[in-house]
């Protein structure tokens, strides 16, 4: 089926005529705009890896060739301290570490919306096969109903019955067409719910769900606690976005706090006017 990620005439021919549930499953996950949009995300999310790289480098390789021209008019502006073009190795792995966490609360809203197209396709599977059955059922129940108002016509003509049992009869037959417009009309509302997940032109054509029996057995309550609180991708992405401030914050402190260093080791390229009787500022850091 993967060619029907881009064609969707092949996905449209693995609905007809009947298809499987695991067929639909595959078909969303395939083609469903909610998870292509979460796909996008993840990319763009990724790659800002290699944007808080690009900046900086793009700033020092511009401090660098800049740094030693030297204008011929005007003040002697001072050089750029190297403390400011390249900042504490912390700050650096805090930026790559914000970007870590924001990376996975978007794979964790891409998880999101894989578990919510499956399961509205599976959702829209079982409803359409029950809207199908109980279409089956009000046929049958319909043709007894027409055949039960012949018979209670005709004993009424012969004297055999009162006309009100004709009147109950009739109803309970229009009220079962009634029931039988309504039944069409939500088995079309599935189809159409179906082509939406699978994004699908409004004018395919959907066969029938095969016919299986839901699974009957159904797992401990006590043993689902423990899996939805490890397994949730909304409480997932909630710890991510709370990493994610956690080091947004002492990123914001390191920046703002003195460094583990006293910066005696930063030595700037100012030699002319470090040295010598034109000298305006001492050649090494003294204090803090």
């Amino acid at each position: 089926l993967k060619p029907a990620l881009k064609d969707p005439m092949i996905a449209a021919a693995a609905l007809n005529p009947r298809f499987s549930m695991e067929t639909l499953e595959t078909l969303a996950f395939l083609r469903n705009p909610g998870i292509k949009a979460g796909e996008s995300r993840a990319r763009a999310a990724i790659d800002t890896y290699s944007q808080i790289t690009a900046l900086d480098d793009i700033l020092r390789q511009y401090t660098a060739f800049t740094e030693g021209l030297m204008t011929g008019v005007g003040p002697l502006k001072g050089k750029e301290p190297v403390k400011t073009n390249f900042p504490f190795p912390g700050v650096l792995s805090l930026k790559g570490e914000i970007v870590n966490q924001e990376i996975r609360v978007v794979m964790e809203d891409l998880e999101i919306a894989r578990r919510d197209a499956i399961t509205e396709a599976r959702k829209a599977y079982w409803e359409l096969l029950f809207v199908r059955k109980a279409n089956n059922i009000t046929l049958v129940t319909l043709g007894l109903y027409r055949r039960l108002e012949q018979v209670a016509t005709t004993r009424y003509e012969t004297g055999g019955t009162s006309y009100q049992d004709v009147i109950k009869v009739r109803i309970q037959r229009e009220l079962l067409e009634e029931d039988l417009n309504t039944l069409m009309e939500r088995q079309q509302n599935w189809k159409t719910k179906i082509l939406e997940i699978l994004n699908l032109p409004p004018e395919t054509r959907i066969g029938l769900p095969e016919n299986r029996e839901p699974a009957k057995t159904l797992p401990p309550l006590s043993s689902l606690y423990k899996l939805a609180q490890d397994h949730r991708q909304e409480l997932r992405r909630m710890r991510a976005r709370i990493g994610k401030m956690g080091r947004l914050i002492e990123m914001a402190e390191t920046m703002i706090l003195p460094p583990y260093t006293l910066g005696f080791s930063f030595f700037e390229d100012e030699a002319v006017t470090q040295v010598g009787s034109v000298a305006t500022q001492k050649g090494f850091p003294d204090s803090t």
